[in-house]
């Protein structure tokens, strides 16, 4: 709840508490130029209400257990960046439940959350809620993807 912050830069640590930015309604940019290992990303950006971009090259989402509400009512978020610019890959090894439904994300921003989550086949099949407008983004090969890596799409 610091809402004054407008920057915050990271060292190379692991996130595990969540609720990190919460309520920092003043926060433009997280920098993290050594990536960023994440156990859990509860309610990480909630309410981050002036986070219109984020860059999340090098974050480690494979040991995270918790996203909800990492980026609930992040209205204006609508960049994710990470990964190269051949196949641009966005919350690398994401493999629990993500929501990004109350973020207005662009289309490569889409495809690079696409690309980083986990592959799930054999496993316990977990939901990536992109909502209707994001969804309505992506063609039937692009949520395909995540299908075939056993993600359901709402």
């Amino acid at each position: 709840s610091c809402t004054l912050m407008q920057e915050v830069t990271l060292p190379n640590v692991v996130l595990t508490a969540g609720s990190v930015f919460k309520s920092c309604s003043s926060l433009r940019e997280v920098n993290t130029p050594f990536g960023l290992r994440l156990s859990t990303a509860l309610n990480m950006f909630y309410g981050c209400s002036s986070l219109s971009s984020l860059d999340v090259s090098g974050w480690d989402m494979g040991a995270c257990t918790n996203t909800a509400g990492m980026f609930q009512n992040t209205s204006y978020l609508s960049t994710l960046l990470g990964g190269s610019q051949d196949k641009p890959s966005a919350l690398l090894g994401a493999k629990v439940a993500l929501s990004v439904s109350q973020s207005p994300l662009d289309k490569a921003s889409l495809l690079a959350i696409i690309n980083g989550l986990a592959d799930l086949t054999g496993k316990t099949q977990q939901t990536l809620a992109l909502g209707a407008t994001n969804k309505a983004k992506l063609t039937a090969d692009e949520i395909a993807t995540a299908t075939n890596k056993n993600w359901k799409i709402a």
